[in-house]
């Protein structure tokens, strides 16, 4: 299943906020295309959670999804009908505003966060601002101007992952355009690829993890290895919404013990991708002053992406003594 949205289907989703209930022969006859057309879209929009169908005699009579992204796409096409969405959210331009950050993001950071080529974000981008959905608050910057629009593409990226990881049970996060999964699971698809904490043998910290494993997915299409720095990026996030300093504990002897081999600039812009900056850096700045009599027990307050929670008490950080036996232990 693709996460994109033809024009054919956004023009079809319209037609359902305006009609309410249609059986498929009324919908061929309102889209003016064939029965078999409208019976793919109307498939397609369903098995996109968009749309529902029931039973009715021998019709069958379909009608808005209630689902959160349904009902967000409802409100964001009613709170600007003179826009052509058709055109906006159609075919690959979905995918781009996918890419944005809501403080605002580069073309090259877009093209990161949306695993599309640069040139291919900056044609779009000059489209969109030419209908008024991107601006340019400063130069080289582009923001979304259409409010209504984050509460849907968020919705919609939950609604994605949690179809990608459908018969998988485990504990998901979703952030922004990827999926953390830890779950006990052991066969699955190719896409799921093992992060955080289950590959801190690669680091040093070789942990003994017989109940669970912790993996990455991309809702976007095909999912990269990580990076080094990435790797601590998602076990950072996994450790935010404990209130222990156990996982953080390992997170900091992973970098401790592989400080000179890490990037600090593609660790915080990891960092930024998936929302947990602040931790990012109060990690960083744990290690950098570990040694120093001004080193403390600290928690931090993480204001996370909306997709899943709002507001978390995490991570607690180890006290210097508990750090220090840490790292005596794992040599």
């Amino acid at each position: 299943m693709d996460i994109q949205l033809n024009q054919a289907e956004i023009w079809l989703f319209a037609l359902f906020i305006a009609k309410r209930d249609l059986s498929l022969e009324e919908v061929a006859t309102e889209s003016r295309i064939s029965h078999s057309q409208a019976s793919r879209l109307a498939t397609s929009l369903e098995e996109k959670g968009f749309l529902i169908s029931t039973a009715k005699g021998r019709k069958k009579i379909v009608s808005l999804s209630t689902s959160a992204h349904s009902l967000a796409l409802k409100d964001l096409l009613e709170s600007s009908p003179h826009m052509k969405f058709d055109q906006i959210l159609g075919n690959s331009t979905l995918r781009v505003l996918m890419g944005f950050s809501e403080s605002g993001s580069t073309a090259e950071q877009i093209a990161q966060m949306a695993a599309t080529p640069e040139i291919t974000v900056k044609r779009t981008l000059a489209k969109l601002m030419m209908k008024g959905v991107v601006l340019q608050p400063k130069r080289g910057i582009y923001a979304l101007s259409l409010p209504g629009i984050w509460k849907f593409l968020d919705a919609y990226r939950l609604f994605f992952a949690e179809e990608l990881r459908k018969g998988i049970g485990g504990s998901l996060i979703v952030s922004k355009n990827w999926g953390i999964l830890r779950t006990s699971h052991t066969n699955l698809p190719a896409n799921f690829i093992k992060t955080g904490i289950s590959l801190f043998r690669d680091f040093g910290v070789p942990l003994n993890l017989t109940d669970f494993h912790d993996y990455y997915y991309s809702i976007l299409g095909k999912t990269k290895k990580p990076s080094r720095e990435e790797i601590l990026v998602h076990a950072i996030l996994r450790s935010t919404l404990l209130n222990s300093s156990r996982e953080i504990s390992y997170v900091l002897l992973a970098m401790e013990k592989n400080l000179k081999k890490l990037n600090k600039g593609k660790f915080m812009e990891a960092a930024k991708r998936f929302g947990v900056e602040r931790v990012a850096e109060e990690c960083w700045e744990y290690l950098e002053n570990f040694d120093k009599p001004e080193s403390k027990r600290v928690m931090v307050e993480l204001l996370s992406h909306p997709l899943v929670f709002s507001k978390v008490q995490g991570p607690v950080f180890p006290s210097k003594e508990e750090f220090r036996d840490l790292v005596k232990q794992y040599g």
